[in-house]
């Protein structure tokens, strides 16, 4: 649901109990005795956030450092559970084993330790925290995922290291990043109705593991903002990158494949009809299926992968090295704030 401009989760669970106390403690293990699975699962995320907030030094460090590091996610495309990239749960995780590793670190020290530690990682390693236990990453199934995410997280350790500089500001780091223009080709994905968004959403990432095992492709990028087409249709884009000695790609049986499996999920009843629509697209070509408006939202990068992004001097730029200067976090939040209005 949306209230205010602000997407919003409403998550329901039954609990074995005549009545429901106006204090209850739902990190009480008791309150699972006889839940249904569903329950369990709308369950979890606030009995783990809560209890990350237990385990973390700060309290207020850990909020802020999240806070900032869920927007940069959410404009870089790397937020999304469902799509195969990490979810609000495990973005709190990491920025928590970030606050675990560095305990007296302000926030802006904390966001740029995430990048430096997380772009790195040895994955599918698990995060383990202490007191608490791990996570696994599910990145490793889809290689395509693996790369985009840690390449944006070298990036975006860069612009960290710029802003200590005094070469780059938070804006650089937080900015909505311009999807489009990191590709050249596209598979555009289009349902005709709206009831199923969520299944479907979650089915997406079987059309990536399908595409990236063509050797072919080198990367498969889904885009986890969901546009509107001309004709009004929820629409999701895969961007595409391929290998230097690509020729004559013909993308049809992969397309197909999965076309037919959300074709047998329905014939199962496991969900409602769905009129799916999967078309390559060129990049010169995105006019004709989204608004100008979606097609230049965001900032432009003038490469396909942000492995190959450079940041620009500004003209103001001199020669001299300038002295690292002390981040004041209100910054940050001034910043998150701006953005937030402008969204």
């Amino acid at each position: 649901m949306t209230y205010s401009g602000i997407e919003l989760d409403v998550l329901f669970a039954r609990l074995d109990k005549p009545t429901i106390p106006e204090n209850i403690d739902l990190s009480d293990d008791s309150l699972l005795v006889n839940l249904d699975e569903s329950s369990i699962r709308s369950l979890n995320g606030i009995r783990v956030a809560e209890q990350l907030l237990k385990l973390v030094p700060n309290r207020d460090t850990f909020c802020q450092s999240l806070r900032a590091i869920k927007l940069w996610a959410k404009n870089h495309g790397v937020y999304s559970n469902a799509m195969g990239f990490f979810g609000g749960i495990t973005w709190a995780i990491l920025v928590a084993k970030t606050c675990q590793l560095y305990p007296n670190a302000a926030p802006s020290k904390i966001i740029q330790k995430v990048f430096f530690v997380f772009s790195t990682w040895k994955w599918p390693s698990p995060v383990v925290l202490k007191q608490f236990g791990c996570v696994d990453s599910k990145l490793a199934n889809l290689k395509s995922t693996l790369h985009i995410i840690q390449e944006e997280m070298k990036s975006a350790l860069e612009i960290c290291d710029q802003i200590q500089k005094g070469n780059a500001t938070w804006n650089d780091l937080f900015e909505e990043i311009n999807f489009f223009s990191r590709y050249k080709h596209f598979v555009a994905l289009t349902i005709n109705e709206d009831t199923n968004i969520g299944f479907f959403e979650s089915k997406i990432r079987q059309l990536v593991q399908i595409i990236e095992r063509n050797s072919q492709v080198k990367t498969a990028h889904i885009n986890p903002r969901k546009l509107k087409n001309i004709r009004n249709e929820s629409t999701w884009f895969l961007g595409l990158e391929f290998t230097e000695n690509a020729k004559n790609l013909d993308l049809t049986s992969e397309i197909e494949g999965f076309k037919r499996n959300m074709a047998r999920q329905q014939s199962k009843g496991i969900v409602g009809q769905i009129q799916l629509d999967a078309t390559y697209v060129k990049r010169s070509d995105l006019i004709k299926f989204i608004s100008l408006g979606d097609l230049k939202r965001g900032r432009f990068v003038k490469s396909k992968t942000a492995a190959n992004r450079k940041r620009p001097a500004s003209s103001g730029d001199s020669t001299e090295t300038k002295k690292p200067r002390v981040i004041d976090m209100s910054a940050v939040d001034s910043m998150l704030l701006k953005l937030k209005s402008n969204h």
